[in-house]
């Protein structure tokens, strides 16, 4: 490792990881996107002349120097497996910046171009990120350094409270986490930090995790500030019209497009169309996640549209059973549209379920949950009910999943659960699964928001992560 993309340098989390690793490793140039430049300054000097810095604002919105490297027909061929995904992901951009086609396609033109002459200028021969590739930049990273063979790692904070893990392909999730099906128990006691959770999950009473109501808070505290930067740039756009009518135009089109009005009638939409569970019928409990969010792209893969999702159940499902479906309770406009919801419940055997209700009992009264990569799921195993799991997520391999990718493994899963053989996972299971993935797992965490939980001070939690690292690469070097 001596070229290297980092992908990290937001927080004083990723500038520690990033002087840790010049330390461990004999770099010698690195590339990276920075959000904040007060970062810089901590960033120690023998370091400092390895480093090509790029701004976070200008590389997300691809506002980058000419660069004349060129894309042809055997780049994007070899990129075709990304390309819906990418695009879509463009739906977490102010949406006149890249709401057309033409638009995001030309956005991810100059994403491609870019650093696929970053890549192969500087030769490029590691990708570490401190987070899922997510915010099309840095996908476009991801699935160029794919595409080429070249060493990626990604660390991701789990739902196991106080635990990271370090992937290298988010299809996959890292294989070193399937379970040995030959071996039944597993030597070893869980930490108490694990217990605690277990013990919550499996309760009747479930506190909902830390995360959910830290997670709401930040989507809410973001609705706030993706308005004002939407207004922001529809403001810009607008004052570099000459034209008094094509700005009017463009007012009314914003407005009505993604204004607090639509908004209210998005809203107005599901609360007309859903109702309340009836008691003792049979469903499949299926929470849709919050959009535009890495939960669903990249790890859903083209499962970010949850439709494919509901349909594939729908054809499956015994005749007598239901689909509960249930909005995020902070999805907003930019991640739905109007009659969305109208064209879920054209799907047959589909209910919206009104938001009030508590969605620990619908897990608790449901045959199974289906998700892509929800805390739901997660939830789910310790009620001893099955998932149904359509994403890329560290919990893929435990008992009482199913995979799914093709419309066979959704027969074979639906038909599986609804038969009258039938055998739920225990609670033992899942502990063998758990002791079994701890020592793939780091304990520590990555994002701000799980240091509390986690238990772990400063000095260990950064011990831990770059040990970690050097840890993976030697075993892959040996």
């Amino acid at each position: 490792m001596e070229k290297i993309i980092f992908n990290g340098l937001h927080t004083e989390i990723g500038l520690n990881l990033l002087n840790d690793i010049d330390e461990n490793f004999n770099i010698n140039k690195i590339e990276t996107i920075v959000s904040n430049p007060n970062l810089i300054k901590g960033v120690k000097n023998r370091l400092k002349e390895k480093l090509n810095i790029y701004d976070y604002h200008d590389t997300k919105y691809a506002k980058y120097k000419n660069c004349e490297s060129l894309i042809d027909k055997e780049l994007i061929d070899n990129f075709a497996p990304y390309l819906l995904i990418a695009l879509k992901m463009m739906d977490r951009l102010s949406s006149e910046l890249a709401y057309g086609y033409e638009d995001r396609m030309q956005m991810l033109f100059k994403h491609i171009r870019f650093w696929n002459h970053i890549i192969i200028d500087n030769k490029i021969d590691t990708f570490i990120a401190l987070n899922y590739p997510h915010e099309i930049y840095d996908y476009v990273i991801y699935a160029l350094c794919k595409i080429r063979k070249i060493k990626i790692y990604v660390y991701s904070q789990t739902a196991l409270n106080g635990y990271v893990q370090i992937f290298s392909d988010i299809e996959e999730n890292d294989l070193n986490l399937i379970i040995n099906k030959d071996e039944k128990t597993y030597i070893g006691q869980l930490p108490d930090l694990i217990k605690e959770q277990i013990t919550n999950l499996s309760s009747k009473n479930i506190k909902p995790p830390f995360y959910m109501s830290k997670i709401m808070e930040m989507e809410k505290n973001k609705i706030k500030q993706d308005k004002i930067s939407r207004a922001k740039d529809i403001y810009k756009k607008i004052i570099k019209e000459k034209n008094i009518l094509s700005k009017i135009i463009n007012i009314l089109y914003y407005r009505n497009k993604f204004g607090i009005k639509i908004e209210k009638q998005l809203q107005a939409e599901y609360d007309a169309l859903s109702e309340n569970p009836l008691e003792n019928e049979k469903y499949v409990y299926v929470p849709l996640h919050f959009q535009p969010e890495c939960t669903t792209s990249p790890q859903g893969g083209i499962y970010v549209y949850q439709e494919l999702m509901i349909e594939m159940i729908s054809k499956y499902i015994p005749d007598d059973a239901k689909i509960y479906i249930k909005e995020h309770p902070f999805q907003h406009i930019n991640g739905r549209r109007l009659g969305y919801y109208k064209d879920l419940l054209n799907i047959s055997k589909t209910k919206l379920i009104a938001k009030q209700n508590d969605s620990s009992k619908l897990i608790e009264n449901s045959i199974a949950v289906a998700t892509i990569t929800g805390t739901a799921g997660w939830e789910a195993l310790f009620k001893l009910k099955p998932v149904i799991l359509f994403g890329d997520v560290f919990y893929k391999y435990s008992p009482g999943v199913s995979q799914i990718r093709t419309e066979c493994e959704c027969k074979k899963a639906i038909e599986k659960i609804f038969s009258s053989t039938f055998n739920e996972q225990n609670l033992k299971e899942l502990e063998n699964y758990l002791l079994k993935i701890l020592p793939h797992l780091t304990r520590g965490w990555v994002d701000l928001d799980y240091k509390e939980v986690s238990k772990i001070n400063d000095y260990d939690n950064r011990i831990n992560l770059i040990n970690a690292l050097v840890k993976r690469i030697k075993i892959e070097n040996n």
